[in-house]
C-alpha cells in the first residue's frame, strides 16, 4: 500500500498567477512539487471559510449534504460541525485509514481552530499530535485576557488605531517588528515589549536567536517523523498530515521574507473601480463597507488617505507565502531523503483561496474565483509529471481518492455515500483520463444579511438549508453564481479572468447560463434561486 503525505495551506490565493495568486510570489518548492505531478488548474473549496471547508473535506460531504455552511452560528442549533448528528455518524478520513491499517499521523492545521475532532487523535486516552494550530506570535494585551484574543491590543504598526472595525487578526509586520503594549494605569499594567505565543512569552532577541514560529515546529515535526520512522523501520503504511499555519493572518513572518519583495516594488492586485457595478446585488450589498465577512477592510487600506497600506498589506501576504513554500520544501526534503519517495503519494492543497484586493476586497468568504479556487498539485506514484489538468474538481474529490489508492472499502459512512470522485485516472492522464465526476464543481457560500453586523447578520430562516445558500460553480471555462434571491453572475474565465464583465443578462449566455444551473441543481437535489424575494430577504411565500 502506498504511504500518502497530506500538506494543507490555510488562505492560500491560487488564482490567475497561480500559487500565491500574484504575479510576485516565489514558491520553488511547491512548483518543484507541480514539476513532479499533476496541478488541478481549476480545483475548489467545496466552502469558502475554515470553519465548513475542513469538516466538509475530512469527510468527504458537501455542505448541502450535511446542513453545515458556515460558522457555528450560522449552523444548525449554533453547533460546531462535529456536534451535528450527520457528521457524529460520519468517519473522517483520519479514523478510516486508522481502522484499516494505516499509521496515522497529524499536526498543524488539519482540522478547523478549536473545534477539532480530537477523538480522531487520541490513543489510550491521550491525543496523539505534533504542533498544534497556531497562528501567532501575537502581541500581548496585558490585562486578564489571553493573548490572541478577539479585543487584544493590536501591534501597533498595523491600523487599527484608526480602523477599529478591521479583523483583529489583520496586522501585518516582519517578526523583527517587536510589538510595545503601552501602560494602562486604570488596570494596574505596566507595559509590556515582546510577542506572546500560546499565553507564554515567545523569545525574540534576533533573527537567528528567537523561539520558532509554528510553521517552523511543523518542519522540525516532519523531518524527525521520517527520521525517526526510519531507525524504527516500521512497515505499516503511514498517512502524514500536516497543516501549514500561513499565509492566515496576522501576516507575521521573519523579516527575511518581507526583504524579498521590497516594498517600492510590490505590484498590486488589478482592480476595476466600477467592479461591483454589473454584480449581483444580494452577494456584494454594502461589500466596500467591510460587511461581507465583517473582516476584508480594502476600501479602508487603499483609501482615505492610506494607500500605503495596500502595499504594505500585500507585502506582508506574499513574505507569508513564501515563508510557507520554505516551510513545505522542509517536509518534501525530508520525504525525498528518506526511503519512502517513491511509494509516497503526495496531495498540496489549500482549504481555501483569498482576495488581494480583486473585487474590491481582501479576505476569504465570497463566492468568487480568488476566494473559491484552491491550489491542488498531487504527485507519487503512477502520478504522471509535470502536467495540468483542467478538469474542475473540489476537496471533496480527496477522500475516495486516497481510499482508491489504498485499497480500502469504497464508503466508509453507513449512512451517507461520498459526495467526490477518485481523481486517480486524471492523474494518469491529466487531459483524457476516465473521470466519473461531475463536469463542474461547487462552492457554497452561507446566506448574511450583508447590511448588518455580527450574529445580526444571520438569517434564521436559511440556516442549514441547501436552497436558501448562495452557489458558486466552475466549469472549465465559466463561472456561474447563483443567489438565493435570483440574482446570479456568469462569467467567461478564460477570455475575463479577473471576472470583471458579469454576462449573466447576456442573452448570447442564456444557454450556458441555463446548463450550469441545471448541473447546481442536479447536484444540490434543490430547486436554486427561488428562497427569497428579489432584492431582499424576505423568503417567498
Amino acid at each position: 500500500k502506498p504511504n500518502i503525505l497530506f500538506i494543507i495551506a490555510d488562505d492560500l490565493n491560487d488564482s490567475v498567477e497561480g500559487f500565491g495568486g500574484h504575479p510576485q510570489a516565489i514558491t520553488p518548492n511547491i512548483d518543484r512539487l507541480a514539476s513532479r505531478g499533476v496541478t488541478f488548474i481549476n480545483a475548489a473549496c467545496n466552502a469558502p471559510l475554515c470553519a465548513p471547508s475542513r469538516p466538509s473535506m475530512l469527510t468527504g460531504l458537501y455542505p448541502h449534504t450535511t446542513g453545515f455552511f458556515g460558522n457555528p452560528k450560522e449552523s444548525i442549533g449554533g453547533k460546531h460541525a462535529w456536534d451535528h448528528d450527520v457528521f457524529k455518524k460520519a468517519k473522517t478520513w483520519v479514523q478510516y485509514f486508522k481502522e484499516n491499517g494505516y499509521d496515522v499521523h497529524g499536526a498543524g492545521k488539519i482540522d478547523h481552530n478549536y473545534s477539532e475532532k480530537w477523538s480522531d487523535w487520541s490513543e489510550s486516552g491521550k491525543i496523539v499530535y505534533g504542533p498544534k494550530p497556531g497562528w501567532g506570535p501575537f502581541p500581548y494585551k496585558g490585562s486578564n485576557l489571553k493573548p490572541g484574543s478577539t479585543d487584544m491590543n493590536f501591534h501597533l504598526a498595523a491600523p487599527h488605531s484608526s480602523m477599529p472595525d478591521i479583523y483583529h487578526l489583520s496586522f501585518f509586520v516582519p517578526l523583527s517588528d517587536i510589538p510595545r503594549t503601552p501602560p494602562n494605569p486604570k488596570i494596574g499594567f505596566e507595559g509590556y515589549t515582546g510577542w506572546y505565543m500560546h499565553n507564554e512569552p515567545f523569545r525574540y532577541h534576533s533573527e537567528s536567536d528567537r523561539d520558532m514560529m509554528p510553521d517552523e515546529l511543523l518542519a522540525e515535526y516532519a523531518e524527525e517523523f521520517f527520521e525517526d520512522r526510519v531507525k524504527t523501520k516500521s512497515k505499516k503504511p503511514f498517512f502524514l498530515n500536516i497543516g501549514i499555519n500561513r499565509p492566515h493572518a496576522p501576516l507575521v513572518a521573519p523579516k527575511k521574507y518581507f526583504d524579498m519583495f521590497p516594498l517600492d516594488s510590490i505590484q498590486l492586485a488589478p482592480v476595476k473601480e466600477d467592479d461591483l457595478d454589473d454584480c449581483a446585488p444580494f452577494l456584494y450589498k454594502d461589500f466596500i463597507k467591510n460587511r461581507v465577512s465583517m473582516c476584508g477592510g480594502h476600501e479602508k487600506y487603499s483609501k482615505k488617505a492610506r494607500k500605503g497600506y495596500m502595499k504594505k498589506w500585500t507585502q506582508a501576504y506574499l513574505a507569508c507565502v513564501s515563508f510557507a513554500d520554505d516551510m513545505i520544501g522542509r517536509v518534501l526534503n525530508a520525504l525525498e531523503k528518506s526511503p519512502y519517495a517513491e511509494n509516497t503519494l503526495v496531495i498540496f492543497t489549500s482549504d481555501h483561496g483569498y482576495h488581494m484586493g480583486e473585487k474590491l476586497y481582501n479576505f476569504k468568504n465570497s463566492a468568487w474565483e480568488e476566494s473559491a479556487r484552491v491550489p491542488f498539485v498531487v504527485a507519487g506514484p503512477g502520478v504522471t509529471p509535470g502536467k495540468k489538468c483542467s478538469t474542475p474538481i473540489s476537496l471533496v474529490d480527496i477522500y475516495p481518492t486516497i481510499i482508491d489508492y489504498a485499497g480500502l472499502p469504497e464508503q466508509p459512512h453507513p449512512h451517507l455515500p461520498l459526495d467526490g470522485s477518485s481523481i486517480r485516472p486524471l492523474l494518469k492522464e491529466p487531459t483524457k483520463g476516465a473521470w466519473q465526476g461531475p463536469p463542474v464543481s461547487i462552492t457554497s457560500l452561507s446566506s448574511r444579511n450583508l447590511s448588518t453586523w455580527g450574529d445580526n447578520a444571520i438569517i434564521p430562516e436559511a440556516v442549514g438549508k441547501a436552497d436558501a445558500q448562495i452557489y458558486s460553480i466552475r466549469s472549465d471555462r465559466f463561472r456561474y453564481i447563483i443567489c438565493p434571491d435570483g440574482s446570479s453572475e456568469l462569467y467567461d474565465m478564460l477570455n475575463d479572468p479577473y471576472a470583471w464583465h458579469n454576462l449573466s443578462n447576456s442573452p448570447e449566455w442564456q444557454a450556458v447560463k441555463e446548463n450550469l444551473h441545471k448541473e447546481a441543481e442536479k447536484m444540490t437535489g434543490a430547486r436554486l434561486g427561488e428562497y427569497f424575494e428579489p432584492n431582499s430577504y424576505r423568503t417567498r411565500k
